[in-house]
């Protein structure tokens, strides 16, 4: 399987942080922007709030979109997590999109 992947600049946020992937075998496209959430499939939006990014002190990492706005609880475990010794803090992160003033907001 071939694949072609970029980064450019996001639509939504403005940011040059969407990573975007083409499959040339079955023509699917993806793309998810790791500063404000956004996603698409296929070249269609997707909904999405923000972004989860949790990356391991080995240099594994997970990113998320997130499809509806973090609870108290889930905000909770994202800060208790963050305090795992195997988790790499300054790399971690929880972004929610303000639609009404077009930014990203960082959950601390």
């Amino acid at each position: 399987m071939s694949y072609v992947c970029d980064v450019i600049v996001c639509p939504r946020c403005g940011k040059e942080e969407y990573h975007t992937e083409f499959n040339c075998a079955t023509t699917e496209s993806s793309g998810i922007c790791m500063n404000c959430g956004y996603a698409t499939t296929n070249e269609l939006p997707m909904k999405s709030v923000g972004v989860l990014m949790m990356q391991a002190k080995n240099g594994v990492g997970q990113i998320v979109s997130l499809s509806r706005m973090p609870t108290k609880t889930g905000i909770e475990k994202f800060r208790k997590m963050l305090k795992d010794q195997k988790i790499d803090k300054h790399k971690s992160y929880l972004h929610i999109w303000d639609a009404k003033k077009n930014e990203v907001k960082e959950i601390k």
